[in-house]
Formats: C-alpha cells, structure tokens, sequence
C-alpha cells in the first residue's frame, strides 16, 4: 500500500538547502502536522508571504501536483526576512537543521497568536503537537522549592551524556529508553541545600508531553564514536514514564513510536523516514529518495559514511489520541545489537560542539 506521507524528492542545486529539506520531510512525515498546516488559520507578521503559507503551499503542491520534485527556495527566502539576523538563510550558504526547526516553530507559534494577545492557549501547531512542559523541584531537609514551568519544542541532548549513561547500564542489549533515563536525570542541575550544605540534584519533573516528540543530539564533531552503539540501541517504542518523573496520575503521552531521523555527514544533511502504512524506511537525500530493505540496512550506511544523527523523532499512535496514565512493559529494540562496551574509549574529550 502507498501513503500519501512518503517522501518527496526536494530540489537542492547548489543552493545548500539540504538543512532545509530535511525539515520539511519531517513535517511532511507527520500527518496530523501536515494536514493542519495546510488549512490553519492565522496571522502574517511581516511583509509578503509568511512562514505558514509557505509550508502550506508547499505541502498543498506535494500532496496533489503532478510535479516529480518541489523547491525549498521560497521557503528560504522567507525565513530569511523573518529573521534578518540569522545568516544561515541567506542564499548558498550552509545552516543547521535543528535551529532552523526550532525557528520553524516558533513562528508557527507566532503566526498563530491574535494582533494583541501573546497567548495561543496550546492551539497552534507547534504546542498542540511539538511542545512539553516541566519543571524543577528540589527537596531537602524539609525544604521544599518549585521552579517555575519551562515549555519547549525539542528535548536538547549531549552525546557524551548519552554515552555516559549507556556505559552505566549493565546490559549490553540495552534499549534507547534504558540509558536516556540516565542523561536526562544526569542533566538536571544541582543545588546546595543551606540547611545540611550538601550539593542535591534538581528533579525534572515533566507535566506534559509532546504528541511529536523531538530529540536534538550534540555531537563533539573530533568525537563521534558513539553513533554505531546508539543506532543499534534505538527502539520502536518510546515510553514516556521509563524516562520522564511525573506523578502517578499526571497524564503523559505514554507510547511513542520512532518514525525518523535527521543525520549530519560532511556539511550534509539526510533523512531516514518511516511510513507505517507500508511497514518500510526511506532514505530522503534532497531529490533522492530510495526504499530501505530494513532499518539494519541503514545503520550499516551510516556507519560505512560515519553519518551521524542528530534529531530523532517519535510520534504517538493515530489511533491512540489520548495520554493513558498508567504504566507499559519495555519493550524490543529495532535490532538486537552486539554491543562491546569495551570498544569504547576510556580516555575521551567531554566538550560538545554544535554543528
């Protein structure tokens, strides 16, 4: 069975749009995204066509022309006068996936919102579907403080917390789920307690989370080793309350399944979309676009082109709308991987560059 989600081939002729391709397939990729997209209401906040017209007429174009590729050019264009500021957008030249999702967003966000009023009650795109929220609280010797709420778009990760974290899980065949408890605990901030004077972490306590889950990775560009154990240890299925705290009865979005994810190689973005209507992974490379034999088939490309990922996506069930606020068994990685924890280095650089 072909979807109506599959990847399309986006033109990139020199004009360095790779970073801006693989965003919008990730868009594309989600349909209740998509589809929302292409009819919301909203406002223009500056000049000529702005950046929700621009991602509707694009999709509009995917879903119904005949045409064999679609150009990014205008979408450039436009998010460049939004932000006259940010040179990444600026014609030819190079820019980051992840910081141009997170602007997409946020002026998603922006064009949402009533001439007058700086709130959109969590109905525009970006929060109904990308936002979480949480905040932190820290207990010790009777006292009890609690930070304001903190609301974000994607979940900021270092891959040496990452691999810090799967070094202390002792098991081999440990899933994504396992150690990115781990990272997330041991990326919360500390606090001095002024009764005791002992140093205590921070808890991270979510109050939500997102229907489209994004996960940023930061990767040292002189430390990349750690790419080949994480993809073995990616899962179909994300729990949320294996790696979230959150009370008992505070509903969370419990399933998500892994639909994709944006990688980085030599100044180059790609893609690695699912379409679960037809059970199978593409490789989207601009224009490219190719039929995967299985995920095992892509993580041995991007070991042989020492590609690495740096946004993973996860998507809860269509047929499963509302967070359940009950607990779920763990569940099979994607592959069942051979991982040698001993092949990784001891002596290693700690410091995170963002590309």
């Amino acid at each position: 069975m072909e979807s109506d989600s599959r990847p399309k081939k986006l033109i990139n002729k020199g004009e360095n749009n790779c970073f801006i391709n693989v965003v919008v397939q990730i868009l594309w990729n989600s349909k209740e995204a998509r589809e929302q997209i292409m009819k919301v209401l909203h406002s223009h906040l500056f000049e000529g066509q702005c950046i929700t017209c621009e991602i509707a007429n694009l999709f509009i174009n995917m879903k119904y022309s005949d045409t064999d590729s679609f150009s990014t050019q205008s979408l450039r264009h436009t998010l460049a006068n939004a932000d006259l500021d940010q040179i990444d957008f600026v014609d030819h030249r190079m820019g980051c996936a992840i910081e141009t999702c997170e602007k997409i967003l946020d002026l998603l966000h922006k064009e949402s919102l009533i001439p007058g009023n700086e709130n959109c009650n969590n109905e525009c795109i970006s929060h109904k579907y990308f936002s979480f929220e949480y905040c932190e609280e820290f207990n010790c010797c009777g006292m009890f403080e609690i930070g304001d709420v903190q609301q974000g778009f994607l979940l900021r990760l270092y891959a040496n917390e990452l691999e810090n974290a799967f070094l202390m899980v002792n098991n081999e065949a440990c899933s994504f789920e396992d150690f990115l408890k781990i990272a997330v605990d041991n990326g919360m901030r500390s606090e001095v307690c002024k009764v005791c004077g002992n140093e205590k972490k921070v808890i991270k306590r979510w109050i939500s989370t997102a229907r489209i889950f994004l996960i940023s990775i930061v990767w040292d560009p002189e430390n990349t080793h750690f790419s080949k154990f994480l993809l073995n240890s990616l899962s179909r299925i994300l729990r949320s309350r294996r790696v979230f705290t959150a009370e008992d009865k505070q509903e969370l979005t419990e399933k998500y399944y892994f639909r994709g994810m944006i990688c980085y190689q030599y100044s180059h973005y790609c893609a690695f979309i699912y379409i679960e209507e037809e059970k199978s992974w593409y490789q989207v490379d601009d224009s490219y676009v190719k039929k995967m034999p299985n995920f095992k088939s892509i993580v041995t490309m991007m070991t042989s082109n020492k590609s690495i990922p740096v946004l993973l996506l996860y998507e809860i069930a269509p047929n499963n709308p509302n967070p359940v606020p009950a607990p779920v068994p763990k569940t099979d990685s994607l592959l069942k991987p051979s991982i040698v924890r001993k092949a990784l280095p001891k002596n290693r650089d700690d410091c995170c560059l963002i590309f």
